[in-house]
């Protein structure tokens, strides 16, 4: 998992399983908001959708990075 954030987003993005697929899960600053993005290896294209009911990942906005990683971890193992 790597830090990919930018000043106005947390993010972080993975490679995962045989397919080796780019997985992003961000985070609007400031907000209790979660996007997951996939980007397939084959087409390159990335497809993103809201995650439904984030506050099964966090109770508040994160306000560092070190706070939305926990949040990160615990949506991948989920």
């Amino acid at each position: 998992m790597r830090n990919v954030s930018t000043p106005a987003a947390f993010a972080v993005e993975w490679v995962a399983g045989e397919s080796e697929n780019l997985y992003q899960l961000i985070n609007s600053r400031g907000t209790t908001s979660l996007f997951f993005g996939i980007q397939r290896k084959d087409t390159g294209e990335w497809r993103t959708m809201s995650v439904l009911d984030p506050s099964r990942y966090m109770d508040k906005p994160p306000k560092s990075f070190h706070e939305f990683e926990k949040v990160a971890r615990s949506y991948i193992e989920a």
